[in-house]
C-alpha cells in the first residue's frame, strides 16, 4: 500500500453552530501537511533537532504556549527557516464562526437548524477530503493514511473518524443509507421513510483503496502543525477587514505569512472560490 501521514492542528474557534461568534470576525484554523512515511521521518527527525534545546525550558511534553515569549519567537522563526529551507508544502482551512453558526440557523442558508454541528469537525472533515485529493494527485491511490494529531477528547475522535469514513464511502462509491422523517396522514406520527443513494463522477479519483487511522500524541511533527494553524489565525486576523466577511481560503488572505508561497491553497477570491468560503461565509448585518 501507499503509506502516507497527514499532521494537522487547529486554532482559535471550535465550537457548536449555535453559538454566535464570541468576537467580530472570530473564526477557526486548521492546518497541516502531507507526506509519505519515509518523508515524514526525516521530517520529524529534522525538527527533533531544533526543538532539543527548548526542551529544558518547559517541564514534560513541548508546548510552544508554556515557553517564554522570547523562546517562542526564537522556536517559531527557527521552525519556519528549516520548514522553508526542506521547501515544505502546506495548506489550511478556515472558517468564520459566524458563517458557521448562520449557515445552520440563517433563513435561506439552507440548514437545518443542527445544534450538534461541530466547527472543528467541520474543519477536519476539508483537511481530511484535501490530504485524499492531494494523495491522488501524486497517484497514492491504493493508500493506507495516519492522521496524527495533538490530543483531543474521545468524543471529538470519535466524531473525526465518523467523518473520515463518511468521505471514504463517497469517494469509494459506497451505497449509502439516508432517511428523512415523514408525517403519516393516518395517525399524524412521523415514520422514518429510508432510501440508499451514492455518489459517481468522472472527477472523483479512482482510489483503489483507503484505509486510514488516527493517533493523538504530541511530537514535533504536530508542534510544527501548531505553529503553521496558530500564525494562519494570527495573520488572518491581523490586517483590518473592512466588514469582516473577507474570504479566508487563499494566499492573498495570508500573504504576510512567511510560508504563505509555499501552502497549497487558491491563489485570490478570483481563483476557484473555495466551497467553505461559499457555504460558511460570514454575512454582516445591513
Amino acid at each position: 500500500m501507499d503509506h502516507m501521514v497527514l499532521v494537522l492542528d487547529e486554532s482559535g474557534a471550535k465550537g457548536y453552530a449555535d453559538k454566535t461568534e464570541e468576537f467580530e470576525g472570530d473564526l477557526g484554523v486548521m492546518a497541516g501537511f502531507l507526506y509519505t512515511r519515509q518523508e515524514m521521518l526525516k521530517i520529524e527527525l529534522m525538527l527533533s533537532q531544533i526543538i532539543k534545546p527548548f526542551n529544558e525550558h518547559v517541564a514534560g511534553k513541548l508546548h510552544i504556549a508554556e515557553l517564554k515569549k522570547e523562546h517562542q519567537n526564537e522556536l517559531r522563526d527557527l521552525i519556519f527557516s528549516n520548514l522553508r529551507l526542506i521547501k515544505l508544502r502546506w495548506f489550511y482551512k478556515a472558517i468564520y464562526s459566524q458563517g458557521f453558526h448562520q449557515s445552520e440557523f440563517k433563513e435561506k442558508r439552507g440548514g437545518i437548524g443542527n445544534v450538534n454541528a461541530s466547527l472543528h469537525v467541520a474543519l477536519f472533515s476539508q483537511v481530511f477530503l484535501h490530504s485524499l485529493m492531494l494523495a491522488a494527485s501524486v497517484n497514492k491511490l491504493n493508500l493506507n493514511l495516519l492522521v496524527v494529531t495533538d490530543t483531543i477528547d474521545n468524543g471529538v475522535l470519535n466524531k473525526f473518524k465518523k467523518e473520515a469514513n463518511y468521505l471514504i464511502d463517497v469517494i469509494m462509491g459506497k451505497k449509502r443509507e439516508i432517511f428523512r422523517h415523514v408525517k403519516s396522514e393516518v395517525d399524524g406520527k412521523y415514520n422514518k421513510e429510508y432510501a440508499s443513494i451514492l455518489t459517481s463522477s468522472d472527477l472523483i479519483p479512482k482510489f483503489e483503496k483507503i484505509q486510514f487511522e488516527i493517533k493523538c500524541k504530541n511530537t514535533p511533527l504536530t508542534l510544527a502543525a501548531d505553529v503553521l494553524a496558530n500564525s494562519v489565525y494570527y495573520y488572518l486576523r491581523k490586517e483590518p477587514k473592512v466588514n469582516k466577511s473577507s474570504y479566508l481560503n487563499n494566499l492573498k488572505a495570508i500573504a504576510d505569512h512567511p510560508l504563505s508561497d509555499l501552502a497549497l491553497v487558491q491563489k485570490d477570491e478570483n481563483d476557484i472560490l473555495p466551497i467553505l468560503d461559499i457555504i460558511y461565509r460570514r454575512e454582516c448585518p445591513k
